[in-house]
């Protein structure tokens, strides 16, 4: 459970770094927001991986605004 756990943190850290990174970039608005659209797609997908792991642990679910 504890590398479940490890690997959804590691990831969505690496997603708002990369978002981070794009938003500083000179990409053109229009290839930031693509990027970021996909970016948020991602993010809201492994999110919802922690609901799952919260009741494999059971733990009490919170909802999130991610959906």
């Amino acid at each position: 459970m504890k590398n479940n756990v490890n690997y959804v943190a590691d990831r969505l850290s690496k997603i708002r770094k990369r978002r981070d990174q794009v938003m500083r970039s000179n990409l053109s608005p229009d290839e930031k927001r693509k990027i970021i659209d996909r970016l948020q797609e991602v993010e809201r997908d492994t999110l919802k991986v922690t609901s799952i792991l919260k009741k494999k642990a059971k733990l009490p679910v919170i909802d999130t605004l991610y959906r």
